[in-house]
């Protein structure tokens, strides 16, 4: 299920931790062509059950001042669930 813009969840890596992100408007492109606009990261650790969820900013083609927004103590958070939870944290999708 994607949600957002330029959606990416990855796989259950080795340490138990796999991320879903994703811009929360259209990618757009700075003059030197690098991507640029707000994000979010959940990183779900499986081995701790938890979820915690970022808010950052692409800039100058990379993500930069990522700021803790919520931490989901025993639980993880599935594809389906990303919608509910922006909507409970406030976070709208243009």
């Amino acid at each position: 299920m994607a949600f957002g813009y330029d959606y990416t969840h990855s796989e259950i890596g080795a340490n138990g931790e796999e991320y879903i992100t994703f811009m929360t408007c259209p990618e757009r492109l700075d003059n030197n062509g690098l991507r640029y606009g707000p994000a979010i990261y959940i990183l779900n650790d499986h081995i701790k059950n938890c979820a915690t969820v970022f808010r950052f900013l692409w800039q100058f083609g990379r993500p930069l001042g990522f700021e803790q927004i919520a931490v989901l103590k025993e639980e993880t958070i599935c594809d389906t669930e990303v919608p509910a939870l922006m909507n409970k944290l406030g976070i709208s999708i243009a």
